[in-house]
């Protein structure tokens, strides 16, 4: 008997790791064009691109700064660790980025499998569970930007959690709740979206676990397709011991939703009772409930960003998706002793978007498709047990569910396929949300950037035009349109742009910054400096506008505190090039060519391809006697830029770095970095 037992064991293990292999390469498959893609313009410059803290890679400082930091509204340390582990293995290569993603969300796909096989025993239905989750096309942007690298590293431990969940329910004890508590506290501090957790262990409970039974008392023997009037005292008592049991993790979540809802507050980013009211935003979540449904069943026109359609918010407007809603529930409820995973999926659905509905409203979208990232599961479950159910009823049954079931794995495929294509850069992204939704002004806005990037000015000023029209109360796409105007010279309307980002937000960092700029650029060095000390008393520790201010200090004779906001900018970022670069500037500018020397090979080392720092660093070393090395610098700007004259003018004093029949280095010599 023991060894059909071994063999049924190793045919099941052998099954389970075929399937993950697969599972593995469909993915793979379906997300492989984002490894060709590139950062968007849109929070990537939060997150990465722009943070120079995060491109520094993991040291005790970042990690000191990760743990103590709300910045941008959230609180989240494992996920700005993960973006700085990504710097340093990737530098700014976006692919190795995308790869981390794509390898976090396939890991999801893995535990998700692994989680609904232990607790259910049911291989081919969890299976189709999780390859559905892998390969839906409304989670690709979950996977695809960036950004959201916080939406599949709090997803990789809430299933860690629910796992540990799953052998606690079946053997209690502390060292197995301890890890339970520990894997949510790790996913909440990579995003607090999953502080819905308990809730899920308690539907768990409920089905397929079978610690609870929400009405009906199954232990004095009444059969499973049964139904009593109300709840046995017992089910009462095991239903309060179960949330009992889970107080310490709700108490963790109700800490992670204080932090997050202050810190958003503070950064201005929780919707305006006047804009949003509650009853605009109660309607909205309803219509956001049935419109996941629908994109679920045919996801179709999905966008980065689905702009609040506040005519659309209307009482009679919502009412066919309250109805849907209600009918649901009504159904599911029916049906919770002869088919209990129906009301677990519906209640997981419902329960997983209860954080992201937008009845406290972050932000002014909508509706987001990563907000499905989760919540999805519930629904893929109903269908998947469902559909299970029925396979056995007939010879036709069982071959049509699992045919229907590869095709719609293929069909889900391709078009999350199709759909990684449109993030392959800003330009993809926002120029597919204008065309598949209605009054995108964000889009537009965005897209103009992109446009202003590639050199397209024409394209860049109508849709951020366009963005203005469609949302002039929207100050952010007023900052990109003077933004562009900047690019093209158009000071006076560039100028008007950013003071009418004021008007709609006095507290507008990047206008006063924008202003700053202007100034500098009409010679306005009084005005300049003014701008940029408004900036600085908002933002006291950004390291930019510091190094802004002290550039203008250093050129206004204010050499004192020019070096403190300088010096300043360094320590609080050791890897800003331009920092270093205008330190060694005004050394330069005091005749202090050894310290202009010490502070310019830092800003050549922090960045090698920076030209104008590997110039000025040749004058110092020139100033200080040393032509060879000098040579060797100008020599090395000189093939990083062939038409830079100040090089050409340098190589030809110094002999390019060639002394004694020596020969230069060149780009990647020594004297490059």
């Amino acid at each position: 008997m023991a060894e059909p037992a071994r063999s049924a064991q190793g045919n099941s293990l052998c099954n389970a790791i075929l399937s993950g292999l697969l599972l593995t390469v469909i993915t793979f498959a379906a997300f492989s064009p984002l490894l060709g893609a590139d950062f968007i313009n849109f929070d990537d410059p939060i997150y990465v691109t722009e943070n120079l803290r995060v491109q520094g890679g993991v040291t005790w400082e970042l990690v000191r700064w990760a743990f103590s930091t709300t910045y941008f509204g959230f609180y989240y340390p494992l996920t700005w660790l993960s973006h700085a582990l990504d710097c340093q293995l990737f530098g700014l290569w976006a692919g190795g980025h995308h790869l981390t993603s794509l390898l976090i969300h396939i890991a999801n796909a893995l535990l998700l499998f692994a989680l609904f096989r232990k607790v259910t025993g049911a291989h081919w239905p969890s299976f189709f569970v999780a390859a559905l989750f892998a390969v839906h096309p409304l989670h690709v942007e979950s996977v695809a930007w960036i950004s959201e690298r916080k939406d599949v590293l709090s997803t990789f431990f809430l299933f860690l959690a629910l796992l540990a969940y799953a052998g606690y329910a079946r053997r209690p004890g502390l060292g197995r709740y301890l890890a339970v508590a520990a894997f949510f506290l790790l996913g909440l501090m990579a995003k607090s979206m999953i502080i819905t957790a308990p809730f899920l262990m308690l539907l768990m409970d409920y089905w397929p676990l079978g610690r609870l039974r929400l009405l009906g008392d199954q232990e004095r023997g009444q059969d499973v397709g049964g139904e009593s009037e109300g709840a046995s005292p017992r089910a009462v008592t095991r239903l309060w011991r179960l949330i009992l049991e889970k107080i310490p993790l709700f108490m963790l979540s109700l800490v992670f939703v204080g932090v997050t809802f202050f810190a958003q507050k503070g950064l201005g980013a929780v919707g305006s009772p006047i804009l949003f009211p509650l009853w605009t935003r109660l309607l909205n979540a309803v219509l956001s409930c049935a419109g996941y449904l629908a994109k679920m069943a045919v996801p179709v026109n999905m966008a980065i960003f689905y702009p609040y359609d506040l005519p659309s918010v209307t009482l009679i407007k919502t009412l066919p998706s309250a109805l849907l809603i209600v009918l649901m529930t009504t159904l599911c409820w029916r049906l919770r002793f002869r088919r209990p995973y129906a009301l677990a999926g519906w209640l997981w659905y419902l329960c997983a978007l209860v954080p992201v509905i937008g009845i406290l409203q972050v932000g002014s979208q909508s509706s987001a498709d990563r907000y499905t990232y989760v919540a999805s599961i519930g629904i893929f479950v109903a269908v998947t047990w469902a559909a299970a159910s029925l396979s056995g009823d007939s010879l036709l049954g069982r071959i049509l569910i699992p045919v229907g079931a590869g095709v719609l794995l293929v069909t889900c495929s391709g078009m999350a396929f199709a759909q990684a294509q449109t993030w392959h850069d800003s330009q993809s992204v926002f120029g597919h949300a204008v065309l598949v939704t209605r009054k995108n002004y964000l889009a537009h806005s965005l897209l103009g950037i992109a446009l202003q990037e590639k050199g397209d000015l024409k394209g860049a000023v109508d849709n951020c035009q366009e963005a203005v029209r469609l949302a002039p109360g929207f100050s952010m796409a007023w900052g990109n349109l003077g933004n562009v105007f900047k690019e093209m010279g158009e000071l006076k309307k560039s100028q008007a742009c950013y003071y009418r980002v004021l008007k709609l937000d006095p507290t507008d960092i990047h206008a006063y910054t924008n202003l700053g700029l202007i100034s500098e650029l009409q010679g306005d060095l009084e005005g300049a400096e003014a701008s940029y000390r408004k900036a600085l008393k908002m933002a006291p520790l950004d390291d930019k506008i510091m190094v802004n201010l002290g550039r203008v200090l250093a050129q206004r004779g204010q050499a004192p505190e020019a070096r403190a906001r300088l010096t300043q900018a360094t320590v609080l970022s050791p890897n800003f090039t331009r920092a270093w670069y205008y330190l060694g500037v005004l050394d330069g500018k005091e005749g202090a060519w050894t310290d202009a020397e010490k502070h310019l090979l830092r800003a050549v080392a922090v960045d090698p391809k920076a030209v104008g720092a590997q110039i000025k660093l040749a004058q110092a070393l020139e100033r200080s006697g040393k032509p060879v090395e000098a040579g060797r610098y100008y020599r090395s700007a000189f093939l990083l830029e062939p038409g830079n004259a100040e090089a050409r003018d340098g190589m030809d004093r110094t002999g390019g770095g060639t002394a004694k029949g020596e020969i230069g280095p060149g780009i990647n010599g020594e004297g490059s970095h």
